[in-house]
């Protein structure tokens, strides 16, 4: 298991998170030693998390899994 703790706005300007996560994701699928990949998490790791996968999802990508909050108006 692997957790990011990408660099957060407004301190830091787009896209210094998604090259954070696809970074992490870089170093997991190298170092998979033959295990499935798994991506997930929850509101804004979950909107970093699905753009960035897609190109492994023709290549190792095991499973994707994203939650948002449910917002009430």
């Amino acid at each position: 298991m692997v957790s990011v703790d990408y660099r957060l706005a407004p301190r830091h300007r787009h896209p210094s998170a998604m090259q954070d996560v696809l970074t992490a994701l870089a170093w997991a699928t190298d170092h998979e030693a033959g295990a499935p990949v798994a991506v997930g998490d929850d509101s804004a790791g979950g909107t970093l998390a699905v753009p960035l996968t897609a190109p492994l999802c023709v290549k190792s990508l095991a499973a994707e899994r994203c939650r948002y909050p449910q917002t009430l108006s």
